[in-house]
């Protein structure tokens, strides 16, 4: 067992090493070395004497520390080792009075030693590493950085008698001090000039505080205007309507304490509350504060343990009239209670989904029974899979009575944030009287001292956190003191050195404490915004005491107690993070390591139920290869769910950690942490990426000499080429993967590569019987294996590609029957995605069948359900092209524009020609005539390319029926687009009806190769148009009889209809 106790558990020690924001301070006397020639060694010293103690009384008297003693100069550091707030202006100030001081003592040197020595000062403000160096006997503090050099160099470049300081320093004092730009300077050891300002004088009395720090309990003052905008919102929500308010601002402007004083104004005892956080540690954790929310609802504490929480989820799930046995699986594995249980055998996309439906019932049942507040704080660290489950809610549940107040920095923007029922508040800093009332608050007197209502007023310019932080360490220090309306501020004790970096402020008072509590509050910041005193004792190795030493930060209002004392947050969340971003890398690693141990030392432990937490931990220490494990795991619980995002990342941070790594694992956990990239990968449709991520790996996943992995590695690499139109490198992946599958008996990757395989003769197969045999088998196979194997996925994906290859070759009817079998799927399985790839689908078969209303609504069905972003691109699309041939061209059309840059950046070639010919008819539809045609051949000559034949009939297809509107169109086009595409229509209007004819009968010929019935009745019905134009009656009546028996066959019923139209209005033969 690591642990990190370095420190002596009583009293005060010297510092650990530690990364500090530091200004330093550089001085020397101008012509030194001709001085102490010319005075000699005795006068030498004695001058320099005096000067050094004048020296160290101006650095002292503005809390500097001399780091340095040269014999004409000094080195200072301000905010090292212990932090000064507003250390930057304190080095200024300790300037100035240098100098002042050299001046005052002008006359004294001269008379005395015959010389006025003068100075030049040089400051820069920058991080550096400070501790102490040494051994028992002897040590020291240091300091080392670039930070350091810098300075050195300004005040070498400075002229005598000024101070010169760095952008970075002026950036940090502006508006404190008055300081002249000199220009820029290039400085040893530097690439690039540096500007440079010298420093005139200080500005006496001006202040300004750094509002960027989180929120913290202060007392709510000067809020009304927003209370009364939640009190409205709330009577909308009493009336059953679900409604959305966002509260915006920077850190520690009051977010969190309008929230909570809303929620105590709420008299209603039926009123049920709800609360979520979201933690930057917990962006890539799917539900992160969902599981806050569940165990709130259910009464569950964080220490309950499996039957506590089953039985209290039993009893609230019955109370709320929800069946138990449907939910409680679900909401226990999110719980992190999953081990063991029935839930094992369900598919993991499957469970994920089923736990967000079981979420999303709880909360409308819940607002059934009552009116629900939901606060969900720090919507900036929100996870994907969180804030979708929250939109579907806001945007898709609009009679629940629930209240959705989220908190969020300013600039975050929430995807709900133009929906009907939400709103936003945006907090601004509190006028002065809402500060003086606030302090009023914070020392319980109606009469505070007015210069220190000045003070805080002027220092803290309105944020509450940093009023707070201000009073806090006014009293600390003992400028405050008193109780009742007795209250004395001393301003001599801490008027001019007040805080105004809050950084500097909170690590001053972390300095101040003594070796034990210090030592747990840096632990608790490595363990993140919660944490128990149990991973503490056991990180720490400080043992029993731990317990008292969180007593100690307790008193020192820098940690608080929850969960009746079982648990504690920081104060202030910017707390932890000072104290975590000082800690040197050594010290940080181990105490990482620290904590992971620690949590796998906990009774009990379950891998699944802490993958997060340890990934982040391992993967920070310097054991990262311990990380790899979790992280696999982590990602593999997001790719569930498909929180696709976090679930790569997590994947992604696994394998960078493998290859920086070589023998941290074994290739096998290597292989299976590709293969869940490469699925993470597939659902967002980038194949360009899965293939440049797989193929190197072949040669190693090959010397495993494990056919299951090496079979699904084939597998999504061919899959991957064949989505990219590389159909017969796809092929042979496939057939191998297939083929290494049957010799293994591993009949799923059978499945998986048939699935594939089927793709591929889509697109590329042999007309013929023997196709359309295979085909069908194949699909009945995979169907039948996938379920019988749990896998759900990958039934829905044999049954569409069954459905669609029933389409694509020209038989409506069937293709209709077999995707209605996926609506079937989802019903029984209680899984969306099969409806979601159901209903983009049957889209499509409406699409080419003329309902275009139809497919327009199943492809808005599709989009509301679909979890997956490649269901999502195929049910734009085919809504997009539904909307072209609707006439909602415009729309249309940007949508499908969009949508090929990102399948041609993705490599899903595929789909990329169809959609490009609709977007050519978009054209035409729009006036632009010549485009249009051109769009349409262009993406033609590519399907010929990637050998479509197909797709190359569909193009000659679509050509024809658009030169057949201008050859026997009735509706002539707006006189403007006739000028606009003038040139156009006189090559084409005379030729118009001898290129309907090569197209259509083109595209006739080459749909009777591929034996696509459907489309030969199209064919033929579009010429007998083109023959009725030209007069000729009996091969107008051929063709449409043709194109009404064909059609017949496959059920292409608008086809038939449209023929019997036709056909009567020729009239009897």
């Amino acid at each position: 067992m690591t642990n990190v106790q370095d420190q002596s558990d009583s009293g005060a020690s010297a510092p650990a090493g530690q990364r500090r924001q530091v200004t330093v301070l550089f001085a020397d006397m101008a012509g030194y070395t001709a001085l102490s020639e010319t005075l000699g060694e005795e006068q030498t010293y004695l001058l320099m004497q005096r000067v050094q103690r004048e020296l160290n009384e101006a650095v002292h008297s503005h809390s500097g520390t001399v780091q340095e003693m040269a014999g004409d100069g000094i080195m200072a550091l301000f905010g090292a080792p212990i932090a000064v707030e507003n250390a930057p202006l304190r080095a200024c100030q300790a300037a100035v009075e240098l100098q002042s001081r050299m001046t005052a003592l002008a006359d004294e040197f001269e008379r005395g030693h015959g010389v006025a020595p003068r100075f030049r000062v040089g400051i820069h403000s920058g991080a550096l590493v400070v501790g102490e160096v040494g051994d028992d006997r002897q040590s020291s503090m240091t300091a080392l950085g670039d930070t350091v050099n810098v300075a050195s160099r300004i005040e070498s470049a400075a002229e005598a008698g000024t101070i010169f300081m760095s952008a970075a320093t002026q950036a940090l004092v502006e508006g404190f001090v008055d300081s002249t730009f000199i220009g820029e300077r290039t400085l040893k050891g530097k690439t690039e000039a540096q500007q440079l300002w010298c420093l005139d004088a200080i500005r006496a009395g001006v202040t300004r505080f750094d509002i960027s720090r989180s929120h913290g309990l202060t007392p709510l003052v000067g809020r009304e205007r927003e209370l009364d905008q939640l009190r409205k919102t709330w009577g909308e929500v009493s009336q059953g309507a679900v409604r959305c308010v966002t509260i915006l601002g920077e850190p520690g402007i009051g977010k969190s304490r309008l929230a909570f004083e809303f929620r105590e104004n709420i008299n209603d005892e039926k009123v049920f509350f709800l609360e979520g956080h979201c933690a930057a540690g917990t962006q890539e954790t799917p539900f992160a504060p969902l599981m806050d929310i569940v165990r709130r609802a259910f009464r569950i504490g964080d220490a309950a343990a499996a039957g506590e929480a089953e039985q209290r989820l039993q009893q609230g799930l019955e109370m709320l009239g929800i069946d138990p046995a449907e939910s409680r699986p679900y909401l226990m594995n999110l719980l992190g209670f999953s081990q063991g249980t029935e839930l094992d055998q369900i598919a993991g996309e499957t469970l994920g989904i089923r736990t967000r439906d079981a979420v999303i019932e709880m909360l409308r049942e819940r607002c059934r029974v009552s009116p629900t507040i939901l606060i969900i704080e720090d919507l900036q660290w929100i996870d994907t899979a969180t804030q979708g489950l929250l939109t579907r809610i806001i945007e898709q549940e609009p009679d629940l009575a629930l209240f959705v107040i989220a908190t969020a920095r300013t600039g975050h923007r929430p995807p709900w944030r133009d929906a009907k029922n939400a709103s936003e508040i945006a907090l601004n800093a509190l006028s002065a009287s809402g500060t003086e009332a606030l302090l009023q608050g914070r020392l319980d007197t109606r009469t505070p001292p007015e210069s220190l209502i000045k003070l805080v007023i002027e220092k803290s310019e309105g944020n509450p956190l940093f009023a707070e932080a201000i009073i806090s360490y006014l009293q600390d220090s003992g400028a405050v003191s008193g109780q009742g309306d007795t209250h004395s501020y001393t301003t001599g004790q801490g008027g001019a050195a007040l805080p105004v970096a809050i950084e500097n402020l909170l690590m001053n008072r972390f300095d101040r404490l003594d070796s034990g509590p210090r030592a747990v509050l840096e632990a608790a910041a490595v363990t993140g915004k919660r944490f128990t005193a149990k991973q503490l004792q056991r990180a720490t190795g400080l043992g029993d005491a731990t317990a008292r030493h969180l007593e100690t930060l307790i008193e020192q209002d820098l940690i608080r107690s929850e969960a009746g004392g079982h648990a504690f947050t920081f104060r202030h969340a910017l707390t932890r993070d000072a104290i975590y971003d000082s800690l040197l890398s050594a010290r940080r690693q181990a105490l990482h390591q620290a904590v992971a141990e620690a949590i796998e030392a906990q009774e009990n432990f379950q891998p699944d139920d802490a993958a997060d937490a340890l990934a982040y931990h391992w993967s920070r220490s310097a054991e990262t290869g311990h990380a790899v494990p979790y992280l696999a795991l982590a990602g593999e619980n997001g790719l569930r769910i498909y929180s696709l995002e976090e679930a790569q990342n997590q994947l992604q941070q696994a394998l960078d950690i493998i290859e920086a790594n070589p023998g941290c694992v074994a290739d096998t956990v290597l292989a299976d942490i590709l293969l869940l990239i490469a699925r993470a990968l597939y659902f967002q449709f980038n194949f360009r990426a899965l293939i440049d991520l797989v193929e190197p790996y072949l040669g190693r996943i090959e010397a495993l000499g494990d056919n299951r992995r090496l079979s699904r590695f084939l597998f999504e690499t061919g899959y991957a080429h064949v989505f990219g139109c590389q159909a017969e490198i796809g092929r042979t992946f496939l057939d191998r993967a297939k083929s290494l599958a049957e010799a293994d008996g591993d009949e799923l990757a059978v499945a998986y590569a048939d699935m594939g395989i089927m793709w591929h003769r889509l697109y590329w197969g042999k007309p013929g019987e023997a196709r359309d045999k295979a085909q069908r088998e194949a699909g009945a196979q995979v169907v039948d294996v996938a379920r019988r194997h749990g896998d759900i996925w990958l039934a829905s994906k044999g049954q569409l590609v069954n459905g669609l290859d029933l389409m694509a070759w020209g038989h409506p009817g069937e293709s209709r029957a077999e995707l209605m079998k996926l609506l079937s799927m989802s019903r029984e399985t209680n899984d969306p995605r099969p409806r979601s790839m159901a209903q983009w689908s049957l889209a499509v078969v409406d699409l080419l069948s003329g309902d275009y209303g139809s497919a327009i609504e199943k492809a808005d069905d599709a989009l509301r359900i679909c979890l997956s972003p490649i269901d999502r691109v195929a049910a734009e699309g085919y809504k997009a092209a539904a909307m072209i041939m609707a006439g909602t061209v415009q729309e249309g059309a940007a949508i499908n524009s969009s949508l090929v840059e990102k399948l041609e950046k993705n490599s899903l070639i595929m789909v990329i020609s169809p959609i490009s010919m609709v977007m050519g008819i978009s054209d035409v539809l729009q006036g632009e005539m010549a485009k249009g045609i051109r769009s349409v051949e262009a993406a033609q000559y590519r399907a010929e390319n990637w050998g479509m034949t197909a797709a190359t009939a569909m193009g000659n297809q679509y050509l024809g029926e658009t030169y057949l509107q201008f050859a026997i169109g009735d509706e002539k086009p707006p006189l403007s687009v006739m000028l606009a595409n003038l040139p156009f229509l006189l090559k084409t209007l005379p030729f118009a009806k001898q290129k309907t004819r090569r197209h259509l009968q083109t595209a006739l010929d080459e749909y009777r190769t591929l034996g696509t019935p459907s489309f030969v009745a199209g064919c033929h019905y579009n010429l007998g148009l083109l023959e009725k134009a030209s007069k000729r009656t009996s091969r107008a009546r051929e063709h449409f009889q043709q194109a009404h028996d064909i059609a017949a066959t496959v059920e292409a019923m608008n086809i038939v209809s449209d023929a019997e139209v036709a056909l009567a209005e020729l009239g009897p033969a």
